[in-house]
């Protein structure tokens, strides 16, 4: 290639990339604003989503607590019904086995009730990063 022809194709090169390099800065700044627009619409509905969450996850934590004491304070009370009442007719070994079942039931009951705390708070704590990341400067 000759000199001339080298210097033809650099121009060239040179002009496509002037003529060109505006529309690309558009485009670019057209994606960053729609971008931009995208997080502050839906801003608004995330953390309304978000606090929706967290209000439900209360919600049932408030609503199943009184249930699982009212329930784990009866099988307290039927324990020592049964144990009050079957103490004369069967033997201690038999009514330990009977007071263990019961009271196995009532740690199943304290643990569903953990389980459902765990998830209210796992609720909040997933929800807790889209919140964040809503209020991030978009990247350039």
């Amino acid at each position: 290639m000759t000199n001339a022809a080298s210097a033809v194709l650099s121009n060239a090169t040179k002009a496509i990339s002037n003529a060109t390099a505006p529309m690309v800065n558009t485009v670019t700044g057209g994606f960053n604003n729609m971008s931009a627009a995208v997080m502050n619409a839906s801003a608004p509905m995330v953390n309304t989503a978000v606090t929706a969450i967290g209000n439900a996850a209360n919600v049932v934590g408030s609503a199943t607590a009184p249930m699982v004491n009212t329930v784990t304070g009866g099988f307290n009370n039927m324990t020592v019904s049964l144990m009050n009442s079957t103490s004369p007719m069967v033997s201690s070994a038999a009514l330990g086995n009977v007071t263990n079942v019961v009271s196995n039931a009532a740690s199943m009951i304290n643990s569903t009730s953990s389980a459902l705390s765990n998830a209210s708070n796992a609720i909040g704590n997933a929800s807790a990063p889209a919140t964040i990341q809503l209020h991030q400067p978009s990247p350039t």
